[in-house]
């Protein structure tokens, strides 16, 4: 009995793999139209006229904008933390402040 019902539950996965597809291609173009071709690059990415061609931007020039990007607002931040900084440090000023008038 309990071979049966192994064989029956292995029959119905083995049928249910067979069934649905978990590695099935998508059918559609995922990529970024452009100039009328379709380029299969992240979306953010540039296609520029080299020699009469249409082609993505080169990966070296894609990276380094977007390190330039990264690099940009990193400094953003820095300078939002140095101001912070600088009011933290007023109010503790003025809490000790306070603090040696009370005692």
């Amino acid at each position: 009995m309990l071979k049966s019902n192994t064989l029956i539950l292995g029959f119905v996965i083995v049928l249910a793999l067979l069934l649905i597809n978990p590695f099935e291609v998508c059918s559609e173009d995922s990529g970024v139209k452009s100039k009328g071709i379709v380029h299969n690059i992240a979306g953010d990415r540039l296609v520029e006229r080299v020699g009469g061609l249409y082609q993505p931007e080169g990966l070296d020039k894609y990276m380094k904008r977007r390190f330039d990007q990264l690099e940009d607002r990193l400094g953003e931040l820095e300078n939002q933390m140095g101001e912070m900084l600088t009011i933290l440090q007023k109010l503790d000023s003025q809490r000790s402040g306070t603090n040696q008038v009370l005692t």
